[in-house]
Order: C-alpha cells, then structure tokens, then sequence
C-alpha cells in the first residue's frame, strides 16, 4: 500500500471509501465546501474566528445546531444531499456563534437582550416560543439575507406568520443597529 502523501486523489478517495463508505466521503466533501463558506462569512460579514462543522448523529428532525460548550456547529445528515438547507443551517448557527460573542462583549441594549435569551434559551419543545426569540429571528433573518446577497438564493420560513417577523426585523435594521 502506498504512503498517503504518495497517492493520487483518485487513489486516496478509493482507499478512504473502502475502509469507511462513499457517504462518509460525500460527507467530508459537503463539510469542505461548507468550511469556505464558514471563513469568508466569518472574515467578511462577523470578524470573528470561524469554528468547525460537523456532521451529527441521532439528531432527530433537527436541521443543525450550535454547541455552546464546544463551539461546533452540528449539522444533520439526513440532509445532506439539499445543500441549501446546509447552508441555511450553518448560517443561521454561524449567527448563535455571533451572538454569543456579542452578548458577552458589549453592552448595548440589544446585547443585554440576546444575553437574557441565550441565558434563558427556549428550545424546540415548545416551537412556537423558540420561533418568537428576538435571537432566533434575528439568525434567520441573518441566513436570509446573506443566502440571498452572496448566493443569489431566496429562502424563506416555513411558516408565513414567522416570515413576516422576519421580513419586519430586516426592514426595521434591527439586524445591523445597536438598539
């Protein structure tokens, strides 16, 4: 067998698939492009450093999320193959990942908000709750307009209700000001 550094890729990736599985090698493909999506929008758009993402296990119906503790974006694998959704998930987790660094830095209202709701987070268990949370619509808002502005890619709420709050924090700049 040959060293790894002496394989062509087609070598590597036929050995790789053998001993794991061609879903695992589509997977690493998916999370490489994604982690050059991660570094330009955290470079260009947050200024913060970028932080891994992942591919979970027994995540339910759960698209993706940010462990705080850890500081890794979880991605689900059954999506794997609707590479918008990835996007739209790692965005919006690359928001909760601003958002903490925001609220433990400054001090603005909006900072004191975020901090109250991250302190206090609702989760999906009550969905109706979770939806409302000022830092739940601001990462959606977040993903929508950056899928948009650098991807060309206009993705909307599930529920019309829920995007309509969104659509309205967007007009009103609360996604940029500091109030």
């Amino acid at each position: 067998m040959k060293k790894i550094e002496e394989m062509t890729e087609q070598e590597f990736k036929k050995e790789f698939i053998k001993w794991f599985d061609e879903e695992k090698w589509n997977q690493i493909e998916i999370l490489g492009r994604l982690e050059h999506v991660v570094e330009y929008i955290c470079d260009t758009w947050m200024k913060v450093e970028p932080i891994p993402i992942l591919f979970g296990e027994n995540m339910g119906e759960t698209a993706s999320f940010l462990d705080f503790k850890n500081l890794v974006i979880w991605l689900n694998p059954s999506i794997q193959n609707e590479y918008v959704r990835l996007l739209d998930a790692t965005l919006h987790e690359l928001e909760h990942y601003y958002q903490i660094i925001y609220a433990l830095n400054f001090t603005s209202p909006k900072a004191k908000r975020w901090k109250n709701e991250l302190t206090n987070y609702i989760g999906l268990e009550n969905p109706v709750e979770y939806a409302l949370q000022e830092i739940e619509i601001d990462a959606c808002a977040f993903s929508q307009v950056v899928l948009a502005t650098e991807f060309g890619i206009m993705h909307k709420y599930p529920n019309p209700d829920i995007q309509n709050l969104i659509e309205e924090y967007i007009k009103s700049k609360k996604i940029i000001e500091e109030n």
